[in-house]
């Protein structure tokens, strides 16, 4: 049976179903190492995400799932309220569970990212050190709304 072959590239599709990276029989969030784990696997696989970074999602990937037999699939990598997932369109299921698996088996990459939090006023930053993930939050004394 063919592999599937991931590449990093731009797309508009891959949205409607979706795939949990953490645990997918449960609607949890992960913790902050976990998380930032999990994005160390995926930078490991694709280099620095695409954006992110912002409140809305916390990192973006857009990934090309191929397979020799012309099969393809375009499926989106992203964290959404610290649930790391895997977005596919209809057909796509089978691809966004190699690509999971992939990501389980790689070994994270050192990184560091960040995004600001505006909801809650606070930057949180996702890092991976000589392969041990760091999650740390601080405050940002943003007033939005001039109080």
């Amino acid at each position: 049976m063919a592999e599937w072959i991931f590449t990093k590239e731009r797309h508009n599709s891959g949205e409607g179903n979706i795939l949990r990276l953490f645990d997918e029989k449960k609607d949890v969030c992960v913790d902050g190492e976990t998380g930032a784990l999990i994005l160390g696997k995926i930078w490991a696989l694709f280099g620095a995400p695409y954006d992110g970074g912002s409140s809305e999602v916390f990192y973006h990937y857009e990934v090309k799932a191929e397979k020799s037999g012309g099969e393809t699939a375009h499926l989106i990598v992203d964290q959404y309220n610290d649930m790391p997932t895997i977005r596919y369109a209809d057909g796509g299921e089978a691809a966004a569970r190699a690509l999971a698996e992939a990501i389980e088996r790689t070994a994270p990459a050192d990184y560091e990212w960040s995004a600001v939090y505006d909801d809650y006023d606070v930057k949180i930053t996702y890092s991976v050190r000589n392969g041990k993930a760091y999650s740390e939050e601080e405050p940002t004394d943003m007033d939005f709304f001039g109080g």
